[in-house]
């Protein structure tokens, strides 16, 4: 089982208290789960939970949702539809993401936080 370091909780509590999620995220201690990966991506590229998941199209927010795409499907065995349902997408963008975008340099960053 993997859990969150001291410093990934505060990231974590911040997150929630900028976006003003009304809902808790559960089961963040779960291993592979999307809002682990979610939320790691958030704190490596200084963005909100709801910033990627929003409908906003900017670079910065692109990349970390490619991040989040590559990590997603490559560390976990949820399909293509599942990853996109999270990010509030429909899967066509997700398999466009794959087939024309390359993981940031941060995604090696990110895939090592993973790991820890």
């Amino acid at each position: 089982m993997h859990y969150l370091t001291q410093e990934e909780i505060v990231g974590v509590k911040k997150l929630l208290k900028v976006t003003n999620t009304p809902y808790i995220v559960k089961n963040l201690s779960i291993h592979n789960s999307l809002a682990v990966i979610a939320i790691k991506v958030c704190l490596v590229h200084g963005i909100t939970l709801a910033e990627l998941k929003s409908q906003k199209r900017n670079r910065h927010l692109l990349n970390a949702r490619i991040d989040f795409y590559y990590i997603a499907s490559n560390y976990t065995k949820k399909l293509d539809a599942d990853i996109a349902r999270y990010l509030n997408r429909h899967h066509t963008v997700i398999i466009h993401y794959a087939k024309k975008h390359k993981p940031s340099a941060d995604y090696k960053t990110i895939y090592g936080l993973l790991d820890q």
